[in-house]
């Protein structure tokens, strides 16, 4: 199973040292012990990162399931950041993490009403339904009330359709009326099976109108990722997601999928981002240029895709540049998106394990978390091959600026 650093949980909590002290760019050094109050746990899948008490102070929620695809819930941590310290307050104010243990692959934190509170959707597999829990904010006297779970009253279950098997959950506003929708991506692991778009009326509730908006865009065979942005600089929000595996109808092959918005939430035209054998991806402007580009973490060379023109709900050309980092061949996991050195560019974390299986370590150099620096869409290897204790097999990570000086931790 994954090994850990001394007095770590799930994410790695390393506190960033000035990057101009060290000749490879930023370095990290290890606070866990100072800074995370938490027992050691290997189960960790997912991992959220947003303000949830509203203080100033960006929390960590992290979804756990068992390893590879075997049932059996798992409790939730909710960790609190209670001035630089995370500190697991799961009881106190999310006691239905505890009570309701969910076989979550993934969790997406926003703000699903407009009230002023991040939520929670946790996205659940085996036949599991999703998961709403909904910020309840203070309680008027400014002491803050924590989660609840509302899906019952919030989502329209259980959901029809079979495989139920959830790995991945966006939320994004494609209907264009000020609201999050979400997005969820499903697997079938004998073939086709069906995503689910859940749209919110407006009030934090939703009604599946999958089949309307989508039709048979909603298909999918291994759905391992999904993000939701304006791809086509139109102004409205494009879905990106991921079918891989199989090749089902109408993609009939394996890929990255760009559904276009046609600025009410409807789907009709699709296109195929440049790539081979998918598994991951993650959307920003890397060249900083206006239009969205995506880092693709493939099965043997990851790349990058910087969007060069625009058709709006038609196409777009991308030019496609193969990773330089030694640690992007092979299996890798998730990957995320932050201004590491603060330059104004977009820069890159990137876990090597899927969360549903041991440490693959795969590739020439065995994949394990690694950071690209990013300068105006030109990714490159400032750690190289070097060893630093931060080279751990990872299922995920999150950024947080822990202690408030406007440098993301890890």
């Amino acid at each position: 199973m994954r090994h850990f650093a001394s007095h770590t949980a799930a994410l790695l909590s390393l506190l960033l040292l000035p990057f101009w002290a060290y000749s490879q760019w930023v370095g990290f050094t290890d606070a866990s012990s100072d800074w995370l109050s938490v027992g050691a746990d290997d189960q960790e899948k997912d991992i959220a990162v947003a303000d949830f008490n509203n203080d100033g102070w960006q929390d960590v929620v992290v979804v756990r399931k068992n390893p590879f695809s075997n049932p059996g819930g798992q409790a939730d941590l909710l960790l609190i950041n209670t001035g630089s310290t995370l500190e697991d307050m799961t009881a106190i104010y999310a006691p239905e993490f505890l009570s309701n243990p969910s076989d979550s692959r993934d969790v997406f934190a926003g703000d699903l009403d407009n009230d002023g509170w991040t939520d929670l959707v946790l996205a659940n597999t085996f036949e599991d339904q999703p998961i709403f829990y909904h910020n309840l904010g203070d309680d008027g006297n400014g002491d803050w009330q924590g989660f609840a779970d509302v899906s019952d009253d919030r989502f329209p279950l259980p959901l029809g359709i079979f495989p139920l098997q959830f790995c991945a959950v966006w939320g994004g506003d494609v209907t264009g009326d000020g609201f999050l929708d979400l997005y969820f991506s499903n697997y079938n692991p004998g073939g086709l099976c069906e995503d689910v778009l859940l749209i919110n009326d407006g009030t934090g509730h939703f009604t599946d109108e999958s089949a309307a908006r989508l039709g048979n865009l909603r298909n999918s065979a291994f759905g391992t990722s999904v993000e939701i942005h304006d791809m086509d600089a139109d102004g409205d929000q494009d879905i990106v997601k991921i079918s891989t595996l199989f090749g089902v109808p109408p993609w009939n092959d394996n890929g990255v999928y760009i559904l276009f918005n046609e600025g009410d939430g409807n789907f009709s035209n699709w296109m195929m981002v440049p790539s081979s054998a998918p598994y991951m991806f993650t959307v920003g402007d890397f060249n900083r240029d206006g239009l969205n580009d995506l880092y693709v973490v493939d099965d043997s060379q990851d790349y990058l895709n910087i969007a060069t023109t625009v058709t709006p709900d038609q196409s777009i050309t991308y030019s496609t540049v193969g990773a330089s980092d030694p640690r992007s061949t092979g299996f890798g996991g998730n990957c995320k998106l932050a201004d590491i050195d603060n330059d104004g560019d977009l820069d890159l974390g990137l876990a090597d394990v899927d969360v549903d299986i041991p440490p693959c370590e795969s590739g020439a150099s065995l994949r394990k978390f690694t950071m690209s620096r990013n300068d105006g869409g030109t990714l490159s290897a400032p750690y190289g091959n070097t060893y630093h204790p931060w080279n751990e097999s990872t299922f995920d990570f999150g950024w947080i600026d822990l202690n408030n000086d406007c440098y993301p931790d890890l």
